[in-house]
């Protein structure tokens, strides 16, 4: 109850300086959105919805139904950003309507200091509903446009990412900044596991080097470090969330100590290397497993996660779409 009661005092409570801590709340308790006049207001809406879901979910775990009901309306303003003619979610006025001109693929070159996003462009920042990305396909028109807009997005930039001066001026384009590294996950929503299995390992050879400029971007709490070792192991976390995607392993086998207890994850992929991309069949704990996804609750206690690869796309895990 007490870290509910924290959270809430940041997310109910007038803040002196929302710039640096709490929310700008009027707009967005009144009005369902963060209007234009808030610094880098979507994507401030986007990451006030998303705190409000877990923060439901935390509400919900410590029987608090008021609370659970209360976030769980804010998690629901999450789309009165969206615009479907552009695809994108985009800034708004007070007076409801959009702010126009408006181009999804602009941003200041120091983006940092940008009115509508921070870091980023609309087109970059709308892969990030993580508590509704089914909602995202769907808006998209389905699985099939889905996959076809994260391969557009997803697809070699024209110059090289580097240096990081150059960075920001792929503002239609995929990098790996912290908001961006889920990005080639989310063809597990579309039931295409096998173009994630593609596009992770893409993006782990093109902006990961062992050079003293292997980074591209900053490390920013170990989001860098963490995409890589994730997934090189096949195995991603979801922030804020029980779920873990899982990819095709560079290893052939892994062990994760989970706590102190001494209990383990073991990984096995005895074919694992670069002519063996795709994951053709699992099992978890040796009962199949159709989907390319788990629970943090089905191996807590210790798990063996066997992985049969193969060298061409299967159909494996085309069926375990995942709701959210």
């Amino acid at each position: 109850m007490g870290a509910l009661r924290i959270l809430r005092r940041d997310a109910e409570e007038t803040s002196p300086d929302p710039y640096f801590y709490g929310r700008y709340l009027k707009g967005y308790r009144d009005l369902g959105y963060v209007p234009v006049e808030v610094p880098q207001c979507v994507s401030r809406h986007l990451e006030y919805t998303y705190q409000d879901w877990c923060m439901a979910r935390l509400a919900e775990r410590v029987g608090d139904s008021a609370a659970a009901h209360a976030f769980n309306q804010g998690a629901g303003k999450l789309w009165n950003l969206w615009r479907d003619d552009v695809r994108s979610f985009a800034p708004r006025r007070p007076d409801g309507t959009w702010l126009e001109p408006y181009d999804p693929d602009w941003a200041r070159s120091d983006c940092w200091n940008d009115p509508y996003f921070y870091e980023g462009s609309g087109r970059q920042w709308s892969w990030n509903t993580q508590h509704d990305f089914a909602g995202l396909v769907d808006r998209f028109g389905g699985p099939e446009a889905f996959v076809t807009a994260l391969d557009e997005f997803l697809q070699p930039s024209p110059k090289p990412p580097w240096p990081r001066t150059s960075l920001y001026s792929q503002q239609n384009r995929y990098f790996p900044k912290e908001t961006l590294l889920h990005v080639p996950y989310l063809y597990h929503y579309a039931g295409r596991p096998d173009r994630t299995a593609e596009k992770v390992r893409w993006a782990m050879e093109s902006f990961y080097h062992p050079t003293r400029g292997g980074l591209h971007d900053n490390e920013d709490m170990g989001a860098q470090s963490t995409f890589y070792i994730a997934s090189a192991l096949g195995f991603y976390p979801l922030f804020g969330q029980d779920i873990y995607w899982l990819t095709t392993p560079i290893f052939t086998s892994s062990e994760i100590t989970l706590g102190a207890g001494g209990k383990r994850l073991v990984i096995k992929a005895p074919a694992a290397g670069p002519d063996h991309p795709y994951i053709a069949s699992a099992r978890l704990n040796g009962k199949v497993l159709d989907r390319p996804w788990l629970r943090h609750g089905e191996f807590v206690q210790g798990a063996v996660l066997e992985l049969e690869l193969s060298a061409k796309p299967t159909g494996w895990g085309s069926g375990g779409i995942l709701s959210r």
